[in-house]
């Protein structure tokens, strides 16, 4: 029994960067609506001032993954990763694990 990866016939997820451009629009869209309704009716509170670095954030981690899909960096499972772009696939994990907690921290 042949026990070696094969990581050329992986499964990829080339549907992340899509899913991920959605959810983008779909946040941005309901941001913009929620400000919008707060700002004619002159009622904006402490929510939605904290709601725009959130959003930023948002847009920022997202981001981060559609190039860390579109380089081949999270469209697949670790295990099935070429050893050599460890480095770069933890070095955009922690900026992604930072940018979600300050984003908690946040909402």
């Amino acid at each position: 029994m042949d026990l070696r990866l094969d990581r050329d016939r992986v499964v990829r997820r080339e549907w992340l960067p899509l899913f991920a451009i959605f959810c983008m629009s779909v946040v941005s869209l309901l941001v913009v609506l929620r400000l919008a309704l707060r700002a004619t009716s002159r009622t904006l509170g402490l929510d939605d001032v904290l709601l725009l670095p959130s959003w930023i954030i948002f847009i920022a981690f997202a981001s981060i993954a559609v190039f860390a899909s579109k380089a081949g960096l999270i469209d697949r499972h670790t295990q099935d990763m070429q050893p050599s772009s460890f480095p770069i696939f933890a070095l955009v994990s922690v900026g992604d694990l930072l940018l979600l907690n300050s984003n908690l921290a946040l909402t």
